[in-house]
């Protein structure tokens, strides 16, 4: 069974937080780092024990906290490393562990994902001139590798932020937001000394442009 999440009586008094900042802080300002347990160190944990449920008891007792970077709650702070198991056990419903690594390179920053697409018409730095004859016809070969023929003076260029692009775009910010809500509901009562707001980054951005 899983066990139940709740945030335990701090001393410290809480402090108010969007997820966001909460995110920050724990990754930005407590420096802590994701643990994939790729060297098998939890390989034979106990099956359906929450692991934020875990590290909060582990920090109760001022062990060294599994996940979140394999630290001490000595010289991180205990939310910081539950927030850390949080994110590194998102979904893979929620992007899983590629998800995972943006969430935390984004709040180390203390950004959101860049939504913008904007259509640019660029010179295609990668298109080289094979050959050019009297006439003026010349020879270049793309990106793929395919060799175009032309006539007169020209400059090879390229479009960049297409609609396609736009879409992906706007496909990552979604998933990055859905990331913070999960991490939202599996984080709120579980902190010692942060109390989570309903603080959100907008949905959808681009319909206030």
């Amino acid at each position: 069974m899983m066990q139940p999440i709740t945030r335990p009586r701090s001393v410290r008094g809480n402090r108010e937080m969007s997820i966001m900042e909460a995110l920050h802080w724990a990754f930005a300002t407590e420096k802590a780092q994701l643990d994939f347990d790729l060297t098998g160190a939890h390989e034979f944990d106990r099956p359906g024990i929450d692991p934020i449920w875990r590290g909060m008891q582990m920090a109760t007792l001022g062990c060294a906290v599994d996940g979140g970077g394999g630290g001490s709650a000595r010289d991180t702070a205990a939310d910081a490393h539950i927030i850390a198991s949080a994110v590194e056990t998102l979904p893979e419903g929620c992007g899983g562990q590629r998800m995972a690594l943006m969430v935390a390179e984004l709040a180390r920053a203390g950004i959101a994902p860049d939504w913008r697409a904007q259509l640019r018409v660029e010179q295609d730095g990668y298109a080289t001139v094979r050959s050019m004859d009297r006439a003026g016809i010349w020879k270049y070969r793309t990106p793929c590798r395919h060799t175009q023929v032309v006539r007169g003076e020209f400059c090879p260029i390229i479009y960049t932020g297409t609609a396609r692009c736009a879409a992906a775009k706007r496909r990552e910010y979604l998933g990055w937001i859905g990331a913070l809500y999960d991490l939202h509901s599996r984080l709120d009562g579980a902190l010692w000394s942060i109390t989570l707001t309903d603080q959100f980054p907008p949905l959808a951005p681009w319909r206030a442009e």
